[in-house]
């Protein structure tokens, strides 16, 4: 079984990289095309809220109530699944379809909620009227974002993991056209990034559909088609949909309390602060949590403990050894990054300062936000949605009580901190609930490895820290020159850290499920 969740995972870290790499260049390219700016505050605010909603209604807990019930329906047979698929596509896309013709007629309120800072110096700033503007153009993306994602767990229920993993590349292509080749005709006009989300909706959805044809799904929604595996998702994804969109909420409200501030741009940097923090989280965090959701779901339907617990310690140990010191790199190299990355045309080297101090708050938190995509899964497998629900609550209060001391302590800055302080309070929580179920039963072995994991980041860190030039330095060279220096400490720091684990003993094997 290891065998096959490492090639399972390489092949979805694989899609994903792809995606997150030019994803990393679409930015970049958005940020050298548009800077940081008042309209770019609105458009990245405008994109968060439908998409928050789709990792509430789609990614989040819809595919995490749906697997379940659809792995049950395929150990019964093709054709009942597809009846399920068929009752699930019709009821999902209608409901979610009024959704967006709400937001769609009603979206000043949306932007009054989520942007009220907007909202209140309107009188002094566009920013409250382009994003209710985008907000219209970008809202029916929900609608095309929740079908893809649920053709994607149907496709992941199938093991077919590349094909999903891979669809976002189409999102990141839209843009980086809109932005380098329509926006010169529209007076590099933003809202083409809004217009570019709606057209990457409709090549996704094209996309799936001919995916799901090579596995002889492509079927009609029907409210015709009854089943009962239809009540039952809705049963898990009620609770579900608080459980496994805490870190989306609390970044939701991390922007919404952003817009408050006058000075500066803070939504575009806290944006660029993240969107660095995430690249370890997507291409290891995302792709073993898909990986074993329907694994840890088989597992539980033939009455497998022990096999479920090997899987969740193994998922576990691997975030860790990825995560400790991707977390530990990008707090030290947050301003060589951000400088290399997207010091060019209209982003300055001010944003560039601001952005690397978002992205050194979020990056401590790397290792709680995988250990959380990976912990989630777990529950809805064995169908515990209340359990999550009740950690997510209390994660969710801890960001607004750290956001409200952060904040003002060391102002904007703060947000960041206490979506950080969050994250590891959920991950600490689903451990700790985890262990008391007897669902993990931590060894000195695994003690031993996650050990070694921070003993090799601290002397990977000390590494860089004699091989590194002076901050100052990333502002004032050519960009071949902080190229090559980037490259050389990444390089670097990756084969200290595994130097460091070679000499504390860990090898490939301790990889591996028990």
């Amino acid at each position: 079984m290891s065998k096959k969740l490492i090639g399972r995972s390489a092949l979805v870290g694989v899609g994903t990289l792809c995606s997150r790499i030019l994803g990393l260049v679409r930015d970049m390219v958005i940020g050298n095309v548009f800077g940081v700016s008042a309209s770019t505050d609105a458009f990245f605010l405008a994109f968060k809220i439908p998409n928050f909603f789709r990792r509430i209604f789609a990614e989040g807990a819809f595919s995490q109530a749906f697997m379940p019930v659809f792995t049950q329906a395929q150990q019964n047979s093709k054709a009942d699944a597809a009846i399920l698929f068929k009752a699930v596509l019709a009821r999902l896309l209608s409901f979610v379809g009024i959704l967006c013709l709400i937001g769609v007629i009603f979206t000043p309120v949306f932007s009054f909620v989520f942007g009220y800072g907007f909202f209140t110096d309107r009188e002094n700033s566009p920013r409250y009227g382009i994003m209710t503007d985008m907000l219209r153009i970008t809202f029916p993306f929900l609608w095309f974002i929740t079908f893809i994602s649920l053709a994607s767990s149907v496709l992941n229920s199938y093991d077919k993991f590349f094909a999903p993993a891979f669809a976002p590349v189409l999102l990141n292509i839209s843009f980086i056209v809109a932005a380098l080749f329509v926006a010169q005709y529209f007076n590099y006009s933003v809202f083409v990034l809004a217009w570019a989300v709606v057209v990457a909706g409709i090549l996704q959805s094209l996309f799936m559909l001919w995916e799901l044809k090579k596995i002889g799904l492509l079927v009609w929604p029907s409210f015709k088609q009854k089943h009962e595996g239809t009540s039952e998702i809705i049963k898990l994804m009620l609770p579900g949909m608080f459980a496994v969109s805490v870190t989306q909420i609390n970044l939701l409200i991390d922007s919404a309390i952003a817009t408050l501030f006058k000075e500066g741009n803070v939504v575009s940097w806290l944006y660029y602060g993240l969107r660095l923090s995430e690249l370890p989280l997507g291409i290891i965090g995302i792709a073993i949590a898909t990986v074993i959701l329907p694994v840890l779901s088989k597992q539980f339907i033939k009455k497998e403990a022990q096999s479920f617990e090997n899987t969740v310690m193994w998922a576990i140990r691997i975030v860790l050894f990825v995560g400790i010191p991707a977390a530990a790199a990008l707090v030290y190299l947050a301003l060589p990054m951000l400088s290399t990355l997207f010091l060019s045309g209209k982003f300055k080297y001010s944003d560039v300062l601001a952005s690397s101090q978002a992205l050194t708050a979020y990056a401590c938190a790397i290792p709680a936000f995988m250990l959380v995509k990976v912990l989630v899964p777990s529950f809805f497998a064995r169908k515990d949605t209340k359990t999550p629900v009740k950690i997510g609550l209390i994660a969710v209060g801890v960001n607004i009580i750290a956001n409200i001391i952060a904040a003002s302590i060391f102002g904007w800055v703060g947000l960041a901190m206490a979506t950080a302080i969050s994250a590891w309070s959920n991950a600490l929580l689903l451990i700790i609930v985890m262990i008391k179920q007897n669902m993990l039963k931590p060894n000195l072995k695994e003690i031993r490895c996650w050990m070694s994991a921070i003993m090799g980041a601290i002397a990977m860190i000390l590494g860089l820290m004699w091989l590194s030039p002076e901050p100052i330095w990333w502002g004032e060279v050519a960009k071949f020159e902080q190229v090559q220096t980037l490259l050389m400490l990444v390089v670097s720091g990756i084969l200290i850290y595994v130097i460091s684990l070679m000499l504390l003993g860990i090898r490939f094997r301790h990889l591996k499920s028990n």
